[in-house]
């Protein structure tokens, strides 16, 4: 029990200190960082077993349930095409990266189609786990592209809107 209360106690830190340093998803990111460095120096030893699994994908389960508290069933047909675009272009980009993976680094083929698949990080480590691959090479992988995704994803998305909305009043002007 006190080891469990310890684990708490240095995810809650790590969280702490991620929104304090304005990470991305900074209190997943930090805790997550806090109880993997705790752990890989022995000051905390933690199992996730299965209560304890159980109980953090409910609480998962929940909060992304209530993202579709005014989800309507019209915008399942109105995104049905985007959809199928996005999902074609996602196995088509996984491909792409996967190739070039393969060109250029000595990766085993499941690790790069685990860490280059969109999903979620404990999905893709339970899949690599599952298939007898390094789970912790999965995690770390996509877990520096989720940061590298979040921290210029900002400004990319600033520079796009700077740009369209520049051409809009250039429209506006003519």
């Amino acid at each position: 029990m006190l080891n469990f209360l310890l684990f708490l106690g240095v995810a809650a830190i790590g969280g702490f200190v991620g929104l304090k340093l304005r990470l991305p998803v900074g209190a997943m990111l930090g805790a997550m960082m806090a109880v993997a460095l705790s752990q890989s120096f022995g000051i905390l030893e933690f199992e996730s077993g299965g209560g304890l699994l159980f109980g953090l994908q409910i609480a998962l389960g929940a909060m992304l349930g209530v993202t579709f508290i005014n989800f309507k069933k019209e915008y399942v047909k109105q995104l049905s095409f985007t959809i199928v675009v996005l999902t074609l272009g996602l196995v088509l980009m996984v491909v792409i990266i996967v190739s070039v993976l393969m060109i250029v680094t000595d990766l085993s083929l499941p690790i790069t189609i685990l860490s280059s698949s969109p999903g979620a990080i404990y999905e893709m480590a339970m899949l690599a786990k599952l298939v007898e691959e390094d789970a912790p090479a999965v995690v770390f992988l996509h877990l520096a592209r989720v940061v590298i995704i979040m921290s210029l994803f900002p400004f990319v998305l600033k520079y796009f809107l700077k740009l369209l909305t520049s051409r809009e009043k250039d429209e506006k002007c003519s």
